[in-house]
């Protein structure tokens, strides 16, 4: 039996079939992830990291189909958004419009006690939900109760001061702890995080909406994607409604590369 170490330190058998379904998720094929699964199964040796591991299904999926590579590199082209969780705020913000919410983002409300700034606020029929938003820049780390109780209370001063606000919502990058996933459940507070829940989690919402951060795209260099997030173009879906001339014209970019990443986010969003 091999052993491998997560991200947070805690070994766990390597299971083949979790590489596999990885790769089918990403949108390989069958006869792609059997192929990729063999080749990594030859290659695990106890104690491998699954960080280690997952650059190599990444440079597997690379050399064959680099679009896929691009899917399947979603989680850590979230962690690229960082430092601060200002642009995952906006991925999280055009989920919530794709789904048919009417959005507003940092909005300053009167609690009971104190003032709020909420970071999206979704109204839709009969919901009118608080969303906040927990990013983390690295592997590892859990979004932990703290956190869960910290909007919990945020959003009892709230409906203490008379807002209609139906459900508090927290949305994360990682995953979640145990203890939060508990605490949330019994409250009825609904959590979005990596993997959780199991059907209509963070990965579900980007994937079915399409709404892929820009830093998925492999010929994305860091200095154009500074320079794209600066002037708020964060998904990909942002990136194909720009003229590449406006962006050489507002911030000096090289019209010729921007067509070429456009190029990229077409096959991706195909």
């Amino acid at each position: 039996m091999i052993f491998v170490i997560k991200a947070n330190g805690q070994k766990e058998e390597f299971l083949p079939e979790k590489i596999k379904r990885s790769c089918l998720k990403a949108g390989a094929s069958e006869s792609l992830a059997n192929e990729i699964t063999k080749r990594i199964s030859r290659q695990v040796r106890n104690g491998m990291t699954t960080r280690e591991i997952w650059k190599l299904i990444f440079r597997y999926l690379g050399k064959e189909a680099p679009i896929i590579a691009s899917r399947f590199s979603l989680r850590e082209a979230l962690l690229r958004l960082g430092p601060n969780g200002f642009y995952f705020e906006k991925i999280v913000s055009q989920i919530f419009k794709a789904e048919g919410y009417q959005v507003e983002t940092n909005k300053i409300f009167s609690g009971a006690c104190v003032e709020h700034e909420v970071d999206i606020v979704a109204k839709k029929e009969n919901e009118n939900l608080m969303i906040e938003c927990k990013f983390h820049n690295q592997y590892g780390i859990y979004t932990e109760i703290k956190d869960i109780l910290y909007v919990w209370a945020r959003f009892l001063d709230l409906k203490d001061a008379g807002h209609n606000f139906t459900q508090p919502v927290l949305v994360s990058n990682t995953k979640f702890s145990e203890s939060a996933k508990k605490y949330a459940s019994c409250k009825n507070f609904s959590l979005i995080g990596w993997a959780y829940p199991e059907e209509k989690n963070l990965q579900y919402f980007i994937e079915k909406n399409k709404l892929y951060p820009i830093t998925v795209l492999r010929r994305l260099e860091k200095y154009y994607q500074e320079k794209l997030l600066k002037y708020n173009i964060v998904s990909c879906q942002d990136l194909i409604k720009v003229e590449p001339k406006k962006l050489q014209k507002e911030i000096g970019l090289d019209p010729r590369k921007i067509a070429i990443l456009q190029s990229e986010t077409n096959l991706l969003l195909k």
